[in-house]
């Protein structure tokens, strides 16, 4: 009973010490702001996508600054937040000193409760060759498959099967259909962030999600003036890498392109024992190479913001790779190429923002095995894949409550044509899906504490 006792009562000194500052901070177009610094005494907090921010602050000053940079700097007295605080901020042109601010901002592909990390690669050098190694900074992510450049890599989070991970770029679903996605795929040089949500997600990203959501997004062009880079990289198994990127913004319109072009031979080495003595050979065709080109596009229009995103990756690599059976793959290669394109409207109403995306995604791989020293082994196959979406996303978002409505449909195409063993055909097959979740979240403080209460339901179809 004492302990009890003493536990309220600390918890009440804490919030007679301690405000709360809440609001939402849009243009004079009544946009919402996002990254706006909203500062009392030494305590600060940044708004949110949607223009949201929450302050618990136990300083005894009078004034809250509000500042973003290009707009007019707003000072109020901590007296008119008696309740939701609506403010506007008006733009205004002006010249900045250099300086540098860092601050984490929420805006989750799932809701904040879910466990997330994430890896940013904003304006740092490019150090990694793909998305499987930027992620081998997370100790709680399993890179499986061999490390050498071009070869197939998959990720396994907390110890699950890699195809239970889903892999999103963009929002967009990957691997939906219970397969698991080469990471190594994706040039970093197209990589913004990578959002990891961990733990399973089925209820809210749908089927794949059962060890977590790796969220992949591309880089876009936010620079006033335009900007232009080239890098080439070489090393060992005679790798080289070359990289082009330019971005530029014309009126309410950015751009953002890059292409990379990537090959290895990755002939390596190695020892085997006949009889009493080692001998040492080389494994030759190994030789991968891949190219991948971007184009991400941005427009605010006055009706509603337009994304654009696409993305073509084609690639030939030679056979076997790292195996004990090279009688079974002699020759052997597999070529191919992936292809992901998607368009977003977006458009708030009132306090409704509402988000329409369609994208389609083509796939094709062509398998060539045919000089084999068995026979059985002997393989000439092309498989094609395309998946075409459609989603609807509707948010409301109120003082301290947000309501999210998604319906989203999918048609997904798979045919599987071999050349030689025709019994093994798969004549074009199409299948149907239809998905509708309902996520309702609060969220409120108390005290210096911030809560979140979630509740999702999910059904497909």
């Amino acid at each position: 009973m004492k302990n009890l006792i003493l536990t309220l009562f600390v918890l009440l000194s804490l919030s007679l010490g301690a405000e709360t500052f809440r609001g939402y901070v849009h243009d004079e177009n009544h946009n919402p702001l996002q990254d706006v610094l909203i500062v009392h005494g030494k305590n600060s907090a940044v708004s949110q996508e949607n223009g949201y921010f929450l302050l618990n602050s136990k300083s005894e000053a009078d004034t809250i600054i509000v500042y973003l940079a290009f707009y007019e700097i707003k000072r109020f007295n901590r007296k008119e937040f008696t309740s939701t605080k609506y403010i506007t901020l008006t733009s205004k042109s002006m010249t900045l000193d250099a300086f540098t601010f860092t601050a984490k901002k929420s805006n989750n592909l799932l809701p904040s409760s879910q466990e997330k990390i994430t890896i940013s690669l904003k304006d740092q050098p490019t150090t990694t060759s793909n998305v499987a190694e930027v992620l081998t900074q997370d100790n709680s992510i399993q890179i499986e498959g061999t490390q050498l450049p071009g070869e197939r890599q998959t990720a396994s989070i907390l110890g699950h099967s890699s195809r239970h991970t889903l892999v999103m770029l963009d929002g967009i679903p990957l691997n939906t259909s219970g397969e698991d996605f080469d990471l190594a795929s994706i040039p970093s040089e197209l990589v913004d962030e990578i959002e990891i949500y961990k733990n399973n997600t089925s209820s809210l990203s749908g089927g794949g999600g059962i060890a977590g959501v790796i969220n992949i997004k591309t880089k876009k062009s936010s620079k006033n003036r335009g900007e232009f880079s080239i890098n080439a990289n070489y090393g060992s198994y005679n790798f080289q890498k070359r990289s082009l990127a330019s971005g530029f913004t014309l009126g309410r319109t950015s751009f953002y392109a890059v292409f990379t072009e990537q090959s290895s031979d990755n002939d390596f080495k190695y020892k085997i024992k006949k009889g009493n003595q080692w001998q040492t050979h080389t494994r030759f065709r190994n030789r991968k190479k891949s190219q991948n080109a971007m184009l991400n596009i941005t427009s605010k229009l006055a009706w509603f913001d337009v994304y654009y995103s696409g993305n073509v990756s084609q690639y030939d690599n030679q056979l076997p790779g790292p195996t004990n059976f090279l009688n079974l793959f002699n020759g052997a290669s597999i070529e191919g190429y992936d292809m992901y394109q998607d368009l977003k409207l977006k458009k708030k109403i009132s306090k409704v923002s509402n988000t329409l995306e369609v994208y389609h995604l083509n796939k094709k791989s062509e398998y060539k095995n045919t000089k084999p020293t068995i026979p059985i082994n002997k393989a000439f196959n092309i498989s094609r894949n395309q998946r075409s979406g459609i989603k609807l996303s509707n948010v409301l978002e109120l003082d301290k409550f947000q309501l999210n409505l998604t319906n989203s449909g999918l048609e997904e195409t798979y045919s599987f044509d071999e050349q030689i063993k025709l019994n093994n055909d798969i004549e074009e097959t199409s299948q149907y899906s239809y998905a509708s979740s309902l996520v309702g979240q609060y969220r409120d403080s108390f005290s210096l504490l911030n809560y979140n209460l979630i509740s999702s339901l999910r059904y497909d179809k």
